[in-house]
């Protein structure tokens, strides 16, 4: 989050900057700060100068110390200054004193806003107003003579029938006489500065004629030593547009302003003189330094595709009078090299004579847009993927099950020290690793709930890093507790982030080097930076010497679609991200430039015992007991109903859910029920597994099921007695698989206390 507001304050145009209150250092400035001051720094590179330095003179910054002292923070607070390089600037600053409790240090926080463009327009208005006054004065409207006493001596009035009043009550009188009290003080106080100044002085004042308020400018210029000119003229309608003007002037900026869209208008000859606040941000371009530049200049469009020059749109407009838009693949190059795929319309600026007078263009940055589409296209690949990827997978652990079932019921078959079962042993193991690949390719294409159970992650970590790196430049070193916590997690996708993890270390070595994996016990306080609940975890370390990451990639290493390889789909490490946290534990990345990398990802330690399995060569429990087994595999049905006989059972297998359903009820009626069933989740074109136990249930609510899947990362698999199944079997399965399923289905063993791994 931290990152995302560092990222907000950069776009703002605002200068936000810290600053120390004692030796005047900048703590921290955004680029807004950098450009209000005209620097030619970075605002890494303002960080650590003195705020004195990069002002160019001290007293904005006395200024600022002072009022803050006295009055604790300040708000609107107004000054002029020039900067280094010359230019003048007005500026708007809020500040406040921060204390920090931590280093007792004092820190002035302050957010600078350029007002430059509105105080050039309000002094530019104010130039051109005086003017104005200067040709006023001279007009015949109605002139007052006034002795320096005040009163009225003589009057003449230029177009009499439009005055508000008749003006030769006036003569002989005082101005207090005839004029409301403020009119006259300010008449006396113009008329004592015009005769001490020999100066023109000017007012207005307002007069109240029952339904409206008229207003009117009094210009008092000496005549004489003894006596002054008062031009007086009535500007209702003046005041009144300026009112007008200012109100939809500051309408038009708020809405230029507020739009998302960027803005430029030209004139007739196609040169900028309007860029809106999102315009000046997409082109990289001040209002300032674009004015009067051709629009090509400002606007530089390319094709996306063939790097060609697109046509001016503004020439386009002026050409046609009609309304254009931008080619589809268009690309805007900014002034600083920034490109961004834009859509844009141009459209003419008409006078009331329906002639062209320039050309508005309007336009968006669809950078975002394309890509968030680009992503979803990527998306949808990836779910048709997946949805291949698991067909595949099914199909190719049917064929395996009924391999490794063959297999499995050899060896428990033969004499355990018959030469053949070494053979038949890395039958095995290389069986369990075309399981572990179809696993990985289905978590890797479409994720999916982990099947979670005690694992000692040590085996798993040896494993998977090995294979990672085998036949890599790299050598890793294990550093691996003895005492290590067991954790609840699916050892296959967790396999897979630590080979991701590894790979990626390895990378980083492109001349070798050492990949080192860490695992510890770690017990996490209630408070820690993780976002982790308090307990027991077991931290793992993967740590490489290699280039480092930059720190700009660091944040974004997880995100879909990231990388700074030439080759890769910058989906190793989101897909990382995604199991670990699908197992309620974190992955963080600390890397230095230079000297190397170290993810750390956090697991939470459970206290439930490790299942042991019957290890190859061992005497494998019998049982007793009548097992339906439906399965649409024909492979898979003889495979299983040797596996059973073997084990001690009496089987009946069938090979849809329609026929199991039959089966089972029959066997019911006829007093011969059947103990177990074992149901293939997925029967094409059939009733699968799901579906086949909720309708067994309503004939016998005590039915005992084991489901089997070659899909293994079905959420069913992941939490079987939350959808009623008292076991399961991933495919493909060994004998010793489907002794230890039924030994807990039909005779579930005694609950036992759990070991406590609470402190």
């Amino acid at each position: 989050m931290k990152n995302i507001y560092l990222r907000l304050l950069d776009f703002t145009n605002d200068g936000v900057y810290r600053y120390d209150w004692e030796d005047g250092l900048v703590q921290f400035a955004n680029a807004g700060f950098t450009r209000i001051l005209d620097l030619d720094l970075t605002p890494e590179q303002v960080v650590g100068r003195p705020m004195r330095e990069l002002i160019g003179y001290v007293e904005p910054e006395r200024r600022v110390r002072d009022l803050v002292t006295e009055r604790g923070e300040i708000h609107d607070l107004e000054y002029r200054f020039r900067t280094l390089k010359g230019a003048e600037r007005f500026v708007l600053l809020d500040a406040f004193i921060l204390d920090d409790p931590v280093t007792n240090r004092r820190f002035v926080e302050a957010v600078v806003r350029d007002i430059t463009e509105r105080k050039q327009h309000e002094e530019a208005l104010a130039a051109s107003e005086a003017r104005y006054r200067t040709i006023l004065a001279a007009l015949p409207d109605l002139l007052f003579r006034i002795r320096i006493d005040g009163v009225f001596t003589d009057y003449h009035a230029g177009r009499a029938e439009d005055l508000a009043f008749e003006p030769s009550r006036f003569l002989g009188a005082p101005v207090e006489a005839v004029m409301p009290p403020q009119v006259a003080a300010r008449t006396r106080r113009a008329m004592a500065d015009a005769l001490a100044r020999s100066s023109t002085e000017v007012f207005e004042y307002a007069l109240d004629f029952g339904p409206e308020v008229r207003h009117f400018e009094a210009r008092i210029a000496p005549a004489a030593p003894d006596e002054v000119l008062a031009v007086i003229r009535e500007i209702t309608d003046r005041v009144r547009a300026q009112e007008a003007l200012a109100s939809e002037k500051e309408r038009l900026s708020v809405t230029l302003a507020s739009i998302g869209d960027g803005v430029i208008a030209t004139d007739a000859q196609g040169r900028v003189t309007l860029l809106n606040r999102v315009a000046e941000r997409l082109t990289a371009w001040k209002t300032q330094d674009a004015i009067g530049r051709p629009l090509a200049e400002v606007f530089h469009i390319i094709n996306e595709q063939t790097r060609e020059l697109c046509e001016n749109p503004v020439d386009k407009v002026l050409r046609t009078g009609q309304i254009v838009g931008l080619a589809n693949h268009t690309a805007l190059i900014a002034r600083d090299g920034t490109e961004r795929i834009i859509a844009d319309s141009g459209a003419p600026i008409r006078d009331t004579s329906s002639r062209i007078m320039g050309v508005v263009l309007v336009f968006r940055d669809q950078t975002e847009t394309r890509r968030m589409e680009e992503e979803a296209t990527r998306a949808q690949k990836l779910e048709s993927l997946g949805v291949l990827a698991g067909g595949i997978a099914h199909d190719f652990n049917n064929i395996l099950t009924g391999v490794l079932g063959n297999v499995s019921l050899v060896r428990a078959t033969i004499d355990p020290s018959a030469k053949v079962q070494d053979r038949l042993s890395d039958a095995e193991k290389a069986l369990a690793r075309a399981r572990e690949l179809t696993q990985q390719l289905l978590t890797f294409a479409k994720g999916g709930a982990p099947i979670r159970r005690p694992t000692c992650l040590a085996t798993v970590i040896r494993d998977a890093v090995s294979f990672a790196l085998s036949g890599a430049h790299s050598r890793c070193a294990f550093d691996i507790a003895d005492d290590l916590w067991c954790v609840e997690a699916d050892p296959g996708q967790i396999g897979q982030v630590l080979q991701n993890l590894a790979m990626n270390a390895d990378e980083a070595m492109p001349e070798g080097g050492t990949v080192t994996v860490q695992a510890r016990n770690e017990i996490l306080p209630t408070s820690n930076a993780y976002g982790l609940p308090p307990g027991q975890f077991v931290r793992i370390e993967v740590r490489d010497t290699g280039t480092g990451i930059a720190p700009q990639h660091l944040a974004r290493i997880f995100d879909p679609y990231f990388t700074t390889k030439k080759r890769g789909s910058g989906l190793g490490l989101s897909v990382s991200y995604s199991i670990v946290h699908n197992h309620d534990g974190r992955i963080v990345a600390e890397s230095s430039l230079g000297v190397g990398t170290r993810l750390v990802v956090w697991l939470p330690a459970t206290g439930r015992t490790l299942e042991v399995h019957a290890a190859s060569g061992q005497v494998i429990q019998q049982g007793q007991g009548h097992i339906l087994l439906m399965d649409d595999e024909a492979l898979i049905r003889e495979v299983g109903q040797a596996m059973l006989g073997h084990l001690g059972y009496t089987t009946e297998v069938c090979r849809d859910g329609a026929e199991a359903i039959h089966r089972y009820t029959d066997a019911r009626v006829a007093g011969h029920p059947f103990d177990a069933v074992i149901l293939d989740l997925t029967i094409p074109g059939g009733i699968g597994g799901q579906e086949v136990l909720e309708r067994l249930r309503q004939v016998d609510p005590n039915v005992r099921a084991v489901v089997s899947s070659g899909y293994s990362n079905d959420p069913i698999l992941a939490d079987p007695p939350r959808w009623g199944f008292q076991g399961f079997l991933v495919k493909p399965y060994r004998v010793d698989d489907m002794a230890r399923v039924l030994s807990q289905v039909i005779r579930p063993p005694a609950p036992c206390k759990q070991p406590d791994l609470q402190p």
